[in-house]
């Protein structure tokens, strides 16, 4: 062993090899990422072949995951159709050295895959993952899966995971140059283990023992493994298999005819509509989330509203703690770390109510907590029937048909706590100041303003928070709309805003709602203490929004495969329930734009639920900073959740879940497919196809932004992301001038292409 390199160079080595390999997030709190994002810095092309020649699968999508209409356009019909196969990852330095057979790849994998469930679920852990691996159950594990030569190297390594990781590199005859990409080729092997390493060490401040994996715990234990297999008289390295790549130029060029195809025909559609209703009822504020652009186009069609799109959580990075809840969680978009923590307490007077609330939920959950543990841990929930026998029938019967709205369910009146999370009203001012000037909303309040979250409901989920905000870490954006619609209503806020110059009228008051993206239910909160005058225009807007979610249900149901046009909204509230329902809804299946500006631009417009709308006011922002803001935080959200769908379709097998129907929960941390294994990265296939027909397009994000040109080249020159994103081709940009109504397309090359609405090019700057 070369003694004299530092430990810390095996550190870099490790973070650098981990680069390539995804992050996961937990299950509860479950939010899109682009799982290639440690890439970011090469070009979208670059970055995905590489990433495929080390991990395998595809690179980019076949003819069958693409509109026929978009393939058989320059001569591309036919070409790469499932042509050649998904590509293995890379082999280790051992495969290269010793065949397949004798190196027992799968075995180590599935062995180091078993200790580290093993040690996820150990709830009393407090050291390591690789220290509690060094115990001789441990060894007697190695000596059955691989014999005693094996456990006699695997007991001699030392309970330091970075010295065993050396040590093993150094047996394996991995030179220091080489670490690096040795480390990444083992990271392949689990890459979902790995990512959850990943999050662990990047992203979790969970100390080491219960949940927590490292980066050096999955290294240690796959290199001890691989290292003692190593006969002594292994042979020299050999090469590494060569696959045919003249496939992927084909394959690319089809992708963009798709994506030029999208944009040709947004841009045909979005055309300045005029000035929005005057006189107007309510303004409802919405996330950008696609699936609240149909429920604000029907809204808008009932009367005359004006509807918003703004981060569900409305620019409250908070951390909540709900009425009966012993932990709060993070609401905020998952870069954001919130240091204000509200909970909602009962309302004055309502402390018994509150009490007998909590009383049923205790007992609920205690009465439940076998099946609980059943359908989330101890077996796939999918088989729960058999393994429970007849006896379970009850209860799943119980469970599926059992409406919500029950008294045993029904929470009491609550608030939440303002004053406790932060008592200088100025603070609080400072935060809505800032949700008001990037929504746009700073003069014209209408009589009622609602801030409406969004969130799913689904049983037997382990996915639901994929479904729910992500602006609000995987979760429902009620608290949040809450939260702010309190904050906003208190005059010692306004009296701060009127100062900065934001005069909110005092007949104006905000309210909170949320929108069920199953059902299309838009619940509003705390109706009670609307203000006398504005009852009839409240109940008024109730019914409205009653109408436009049936509209939005009956869209979304005839365009949805698998759903059957005359299902009703019933059936759609029992699809939520049904223990047994793998696509309660298709989230935000066929995702492709971004759009940011004023209303004007997409009113009436049928987007089919493919884009995140953001409202922008370009005349409010002449130094580009709330466009910055918008770009940097929203938009990279929209180009996570687009490259998570793109890469879960596109390569299912080494970024997708699988078939949700097979998975075990493993604790919070993700699922595996049967009893063991690697855990499974992104979305399950029930969530981006339909037996044969793929539901997801998987294309690359387009953004819109109604701006001037020039400053939104001001905004990309400073910042590092855009540039990346932009110049990299990982987001496609469209700009449309306010003034001139000139649109362009920028390139990947920093150049402008003036577009018709039929997307021809008519000149380069």
């Amino acid at each position: 062993m070369d003694t004299t390199t530092s430990p810390g160079l095996l550190l870099v080595a490790i973070r650098e090899a981990a680069r390539a390999l995804p992050v996961a997030w937990p299950l509860d709190r479950f939010v899109a990422v682009n799982p290639l994002a440690g890439l970011i810095e090469r070009p979208f092309a670059t970055a995905v072949r590489d990433a495929t020649s080390l991990l395998g699968g595809r690179a980019f999508p076949t003819s069958a995951m693409l509109p026929a209409a978009s393939t058989t356009h320059d001569g591309l019909d036919g070409a790469g159709d499932d042509s050649p196969s998904p590509r293995p990852r890379a082999l280790t330095t051992l495969e290269r050295r010793v065949p397949p057979s004798e190196a027992a790849s799968t075995i180590v994998e599935d062995l180091v895959a078993s200790f580290l469930r093993e040690a996820v679920l150990d709830s009393d852990a407090t050291t390591s993952v690789w220290s509690r691996c060094r115990t001789p159950r441990h060894a007697r594990a190695v000596r059955r899966a691989l014999g005693r030569q094996a456990e006699a190297w695997w007991t001699a390594q030392s309970d330091d995971a970075v010295s065993a990781i050396q040590h093993s590199l150094d047996h394996v005859g991995v030179a220091p140059s080489a670490w690096s990409d040795e480390l990444s080729r083992q990271f392949a092997r689990l890459p979902g283990w790995t990512a959850w390493a990943k999050w662990c060490d990047e992203w979790s401040a969970l100390p080491a023992g219960e949940d927590r994996v490292s980066l050096s715990d999955v290294a240690a234990l796959l290199l001890t493994l691989d290292a003692a297999l190593l006969p002594q008289d292994a042979p020299a390295l050999g090469k590494e298999h060569e696959f045919a790549t003249s496939d992927d130029d084909a394959l690319l060029q089809r992708l963009e005819r798709v994506e030029d195809d999208f944009i040709t025909d947004l841009v045909s559609s979005l055309q300045p509509s005029g000035e929005g209703p005057r006189d107007v009822r309510a303004q409802v504020v919405m996330c950008i989330d696609a699936r609240s652009e149909g429920l604000r186009r029907h809204l808008e069609e009932t009367g005359p509203y004006d509807t918003v799109g703004f981060a569900g959580f409305f620019g409250a990075p908070v951390r909540v703690t709900p009425l009966a809840w012993q932990e709060g969680y993070d609401a905020a978009p998952v870069l954001l770390r919130p240091d204000i923590e509200v909970r909602e307490v009962p309302r004055l007077g309502r402390a018994e109510e509150a009490a007998a609330y909590v009383r049923n939920v205790t007992a609920r959950v205690s009465r439940d907590d076998v099946s609980h543990e059943l359908s989330h841990v101890a077996s796939t929930m999918f088989v729960l029937a058999e393994i429970g026998g007849w006896a379970s029938v009850p209860e799943l019967v119980r469970r599926s048909l059992r409406a919500p709205s029950s008294t045993a369910d029904a929470a009491p009146l609550t608030d939440m706590d303002l004053d406790a999370a932060l008592d200088d009203p100025r603070q609080w001012a400072s935060i809505a100041e800032t949700s008001l000037r990037v929504m746009g909303l700073t003069s014209g309040f209408a009589p009622l303003v609602v801030l409406c979250g969004h969130r799913s409901s689904s049983a037997a989920n382990p996915h639901a928070a994929s479904l729910d905000c992500g602006a609000c870490a995987g979760h429902g954006g009620a608290a949040n709309a809450r939260i702010m619609a309190a904050v906003l209503n208190r005059a010692s806020v306004r009296h701060a805003l009127s100062h900065r110059g934001i005069d909110i009228p005092d007949g104006t008051w905000f309210l909170a709602g949320e929108h069920n993206t199953t059902t299309d239910d838009v619940t509003i909160f705390d109706v009670d203490t609307v203000p006398v005058p504005l009852h009839a225009a409240t109940e008024e807007l109730l019914r409205d929004l009653a109408a436009a979610g049936r509209a939005q249900s009956a869209d979304r149901v005839a365009r949805a495969p698998g759903f059957g046009g005359d299902m009703s909204r019933a059936d759609l509230r029992r699809r939520g329930r049904d223990w047994a329902q793998t696509r309660p809804e298709w989230g935000l299946a066929n995702n492709a734009g971004f759009i940011v500006g004023p209303r004007e631009f997409t009113r009436g417009v049928d987007l089919e639920g493919r884009c995140f709308l953001h409202s922008y006011r370009p005349d409010e922002d002449s130094d580009g900073a709330i466009l910055e803001g918008i770009l940097t935080a929203p938009m990279v959200v929209a180009h996570w959740i687009n490259a998570q769908y793109y890469f879960s379709t596109v390569s299912p097998d080494v970024y997708g879940a699988g078939d949700k129907t097979l998975h075990n929960p493993v604790g919070r941390v993700g699922v595996i497919a049967g009893e063991d294994g690697d855990l499974r990265l992104g979305l399950p296939e029930q969530s981006v196809r339909f037996g044969d027909t793929y539901v997801h397009t998987p294309q690359r994000l387009t953004t819109v932004v109604v701006a001037p040109r020039e400053r939104v080249d001001h905004v990309i020159a400073r910042t590092t992301v855009l540039r990346h994103l932009f110049d990299g081709a990982w987001v496609h940009l469209v700009v449309v001038d306010p003034s001139s109504g000139t649109w362009w397309r920028r390139l990947d090359t920093g150049n402008w292409v003036a577009l018709s609405a039929h997307n021809n090019k008519e000149s380069t700057s």
